[in-house]
């Protein structure tokens, strides 16, 4: 193991420990992850951080890869209601991402995006998009002054195919009272999870064993 220390605040410090082995693995196998947000999420809970310290956080923790899924209406130019139809910030992002991958090859940062759309149910899901050029505009939840575009789960799955890696976001999460009568949230059924093209589902929420045990 490998320690290194910090100067922090406060005159304290921080202690590092790196281990000198990669994560047990497989031959052919690769560590990584398909669901993360950068600094451009709206909500606190989803932050993570910039591109580039990101990448090098990734290499750090012994991932190959990530997928950057910021939320479509954070990626849309302007904010809430206030958004157009213009692709500025998604074009910067792309952008961002095939010059950090060009300058590391050992970390690759799989560009995408989280798009809130409508189930068999025409009520509110996530799905993951991975690796389509394309920008795709989600329906907005929340407050019903928020613009909306209402965008189908099975249209969307249809018009990526299979230029595109698709995942169900949190597939057994149970919605509030709340979440259905206001913001018209609804769940991944099993219709939902069986329909052609959907790449896979996100089955571990870091919550509890709950998840996976289901």
């Amino acid at each position: 193991v490998q320690s290194r220390s910090v100067q922090g605040e406060n005159d304290g410090i921080l202690r590092i420990f790196r281990a000198s082995d990669t994560l047990p693995k497989f031959k052919g196998f690769y560590f990584g992850d398909i669901h993360y947000h950068c600094l451009s999420a709206s909500k606190a809970e989803s932050v993570g951080a910039p591109l580039l310290f990101s990448s090098q956080a990734a290499q750090a923790l012994g991932l190959r890869f990530f997928a950057a899924t910021d939320h479509s209406h954070d990626l849309e130019d302007g904010e809430g209601p206030e958004s157009v139809e213009g692709t500025g910030k998604w074009d910067m992002f792309r952008a961002t991402v095939d010059s950090l991958n060009s300058d590391n090859e050992d970390v690759i940062i799989l560009p995408g995006e989280e798009v809130k759309c409508k189930n068999h149910r025409g009520r509110d899901v996530d799905l993951i998009i991975i690796n389509y050029p394309e920008f795709i505009r989600g329906s907005h939840g929340g407050s019903v002054q928020e613009k909306r575009h209402d965008s189908n789960l099975k249209e969307l799955l249809g018009r990526v195919g299979s230029a595109a890696a698709t995942f169900a976001v949190h597939p057994i999460r149970q919605t509030s009272i709340y979440e259905k009568l206001f913001l018209g949230k609804g769940r991944w059924s099993k219709f939902d999870l069986t329909l052609a093209g959907l790449t896979g589902m996100q089955i571990y929420d870091g919550m509890n064993e709950y998840f996976l045990d289901k």
